[in-house]
C-alpha cells in the first residue's frame, strides 16, 4: 500500500506503470512467473506460477502448476499454498479434491495463518474471461 498526496497520483502512475491497475498487475505477474517456471523448472518457480495463475483467475493452470511444483520438491513452509491450491480446485468444481488437499497441506505446510477465503478478484477475472468467450455477449 502506498499513501500519497492526490496531487502526486500522475507521478506515481508514471513510476509504477502498468502495475497501477490490479488487473494488469495480475496479468504481468502471471506472465512473468509462467516464463520463469518454464525457464527455471524449480519447485519454487512452479509454485509461484501457481499462485500467480490463481490470482489471475486461471484456475486450471494454477492446479497444474501447483502439482508440478509439488512434484519437484518440498512445499514445507509455503503457507500460501494452503489456501490457493484448494481454492483453485474448488473453482474448478473439484470440491472433494479440494477438501482432501486442504487436509494434506494442513500437515505439510506450517503456518500460523489460517486459510483465506477465495480471492474475489481472481474469480471476477475468470468469470469475465469465460463470459468474453461465450456467444452471444450481453449488451450494456
Amino acid at each position: 500500500m502506498v499513501i500519497y498526496d492526490p496531487k502526486d497520483e500522475a507521478l506515481l502512475k508514471a513510476i509504477v506503470g502498468d502495475d497501477w491497475s490490479d488487473a494488469k498487475m495480475r496479468r504481468n505477474f502471471y506472465e512473468r512467473t509462467k516464463a520463469e517456471a518454464y525457464a527455471q523448472d524449480t519447485s519454487a518457480a512452479w509454485l509461484a506460477y501457481g499462485e500467480a495463475s490463481y490470482g489471475f483467475g486461471a484456475f486450471a493452470e494454477a492446479v497444474a502448476a501447483f502439482e508440478h511444483g509439488m512434484a519437484l520438491g518440498s512445499v514445507q513452509g509455503v503457507f500460501t499454498l494452503r489456501s490457493s491450491y484448494p481454492q483453485a480446485l474448488r473453482a474448478l468444481g473439484r470440491q472433494q479434491d479440494a477438501d482432501a488437499m486442504a487436509k494434506r497441506l494442513a500437515t505439510t505446510t506450517s503456518s500460523a495463518t489460517v486459510a483465506s477465503p477465495p480471492d474475489p478478484f481472481a474469480l471476477y477475472l475468470a468469470f469475465m474471461r469465460e463470459l468474453s468467450s461465450e456467444e452471444p455477449k450481453p449488451t450494456e
